[in-house]
């Protein structure tokens, strides 16, 4: 069996991830609120958020190499990573106050260098499928093996809508933006993309999130 999978996200009114001016501290206020013990979060995601939020980013020290202590009450970050993307970066993520440590998942054919570098800085991983990443395979591990009862979505519209595609999400939480934005040709800057079957909701809860925005909360039902 897999944990529970909750989709959180930030868009406008007319589904775009970008665009607008984000309200990063209003996104995880609200996301806190869920209650998740696993963050699960897009190698694309993570990456730009360095780049985004680091000012300057440090060269890795030999205690980074170790896993940290201290921080059991936070929740366990898994990376979906499979090209390796994140090399030489993950010491940034695994400082973090908001995270326990990091759990990196690949597949078959990550790149051998990725491996051995998360090898030897005492990363976990979990291998799920051969050239992409099967969360179907993933989610159940991540149960069994870290005992997550909650995961959500920390990423942009490419996991997310892979994992509605896959009849994998049991509730969608989405802060909508008092923002209209134009269309951009990168289909990643649009949160929900067309799927091969329709997929029935159930209303949890709406509500004002100030400042012009809504909270949306949604049971999937299939």
């Amino acid at each position: 069996m897999k944990p529970e999978v909750i989709v959180h996200t930030m868009m406008s009114v007319n589904g775009m991830v970008d665009g607008y001016p984000f309200d990063i501290q209003k996104y995880y206020d609200y996301a806190a609120l869920l209650g998740a013990d696993g963050i699960l979060i897009g190698s694309n995601t993570a990456r730009r958020g360095i780049e985004t939020f680091i000012d300057t980013i440090h060269y890795e020290q030999p205690e980074d190499c170790i896993k940290p202590t201290g921080k059991s009450n936070k929740p366990i970050w898994f990376l979906a990573d499979s090209r390796g993307q994140l090399i030489n970066l993950l010491h940034v993520l695994r400082k973090s106050q908001y995270a326990s440590d990091i759990v990196v998942i690949i597949t078959e054919s990550t790149p051998h260098a990725y491996t051995n570098y998360l090898r030897t800085r005492n990363y976990d991983t979990i291998l799920a499928g051969a050239n992409r990443i099967d969360f179907k395979l993933a989610l159940p591990l991540i149960k069994e093996r870290y005992k997550i009862k909650r995961i959500r979505t920390d990423s942009g519209g490419l996991l997310n809508n892979h994992l509605i595609g896959r009849s994998l999400v049991d509730e969608l939480s989405i802060l909508l933006a008092p923002s209209l934005v134009r269309e951009y040709d990168d289909s990643s800057m649009r949160q929900f993309m067309p799927w091969q079957h329709n997929t029935a909701l159930q209303l949890i809860n709406s509500n004002d999130a100030g400042e012009g925005y809504i909270w949306l909360r949604y049971k999937v039902l299939s």
